[in-house]
């Protein structure tokens, strides 16, 4: 097993990363249904770059009255 798959997974137990299931196909085919990311929680403020993978939060539902 690769060191670094190692590594990820250790951080993924440990609370710092977060496991995302990838769900359409807008990244395909670099990322397919069924793939898992990691993320970082803990990187506000930080500015992306070229071929980054940015996750964001769905809207919320607009309230009605």
């Amino acid at each position: 097993m690769s060191i670094l798959l190692i590594a990820a997974l250790a951080a993924a137990a440990a609370g710092y990363a977060v496991s995302y299931t990838v769900e359409g196909r807008s990244m395909a085919p670099t990322l397919e249904p069924g793939h898992r990311v990691l993320t970082d929680p803990f990187a506000d403020g930080y500015a992306p770059v070229r071929l980054d993978i940015v996750v964001a939060r769905p809207p919320r539902a607009p309230r009605r009255w």
